[in-house]
């Protein structure tokens, strides 16, 4: 199921029948944050949209900059201990030199002078590119955010589960627009059943569909896939860490699920 930002649902998925009291009406929960996020220009400055891939290119970006200083400053080093006068020729001779104090060729020198060199402008590139095409990527997403999206919270359910070599925890997941106490009754019930046989062969039959109704650490699904009994509206979440910021949820309409995208730390969400 899929709520607009006013917390009505939209078409796409069949929601379940909400019994809600004549007085409960949808409120928004966040009305500067959703303000801001209305334009895409805001939109683009509120999200997090950076991923591993980035913080890896940065990386290899970095220790190939310290690499190549290091190897200009060496070179700089060697003329001044040997009272040479430096020139661009004799620099760039001495800069690329792969021969050992033995008189032999060095792998090691090699790809310390030149692994950084070719790189740096790989990185850069890539760098670049991953730049251009993102700003088309963060403009589909804010098209799928105001077509179906919506401000999540969550709330941890304190339930562990292994996510390839870490620990993640469930969270109960919903629209900010849905009744306060409806997420404190699902992360209950969840706890709950855990709790009866925490080691026993329902809990992990139990888990294990939680699991898969989740997906993965970026992605929320209808709890219905795991538990029918959970309130109608909620959504499982499986995350390796959680600021405790409310999230931004954008709908894959061929699957049913939701995108979640982190806020900056920056972006009030009052």
């Amino acid at each position: 199921m899929s709520y607009s930002m006013d917390g009505t649902p939209i078409g796409g998925y069949q929601p379940a029948p909400r019994p809600q009291a004549a007085s409960t009406q949808p409120q928004d929960h966040y009305p500067h944050l959703s303000q801001i996020l209305h334009t895409e220009e805001g939109f683009r400055r509120s999200i997090k949209f950076t991923g591993g891939a980035d913080v890896v290119l940065g990386v290899v970006l970095t220790v190939a900059v310290i690499a190549l200083a290091y190897n200009v400053l060496s070179t700089f080093q060697s003329f001044s201990l040997n009272h040479l006068t430096v020139t661009p020729s004799h620099f760039w001779r001495l800069f690329t030199s792969t021969i050992n104090t033995s008189g032999q060729f060095s792998p090691m020198l090699w790809a310390m002078i030149y692994v950084p060199l070719i790189a740096i402008p790989v990185v850069i590139i890539l760098l670049i590119v991953k730049r251009v095409t993102l700003a088309g990527s963060i403009a589909k997403v804010y098209d799928r955010f105001m077509q179906g999206g919506c401000i999540m919270d969550l709330l941890p359910t304190g339930i562990q589960w292994q996510v390839s070599n870490s620990k993640g925890q469930f969270y109960v997941a919903g629209p900010s627009t849905l009744p306060s106490d409806w997420l404190p009754a699902a992360a209950q019930r969840i706890a709950g059943i855990v709790a009866n046989d925490p080691k026993g062969k329902p809990t992990k039959e139990y888990l294990k569909g939680l699991a898969k109704a989740a997906g993965t650490v970026s992605t929320v699904a209808p709890a219905s896939l795991g538990d029918p009994g959970l309130p109608p509206g909620i959504y499982l979440a499986l995350l390796l860490a959680h600021d405790g910021r409310p999230r931004i949820a954008v709908p894959e309409q061929a699957t049913g699920r939701f995108n979640l995208y982190a806020l900056k730390k920056d972006v009030p969400i009052a």
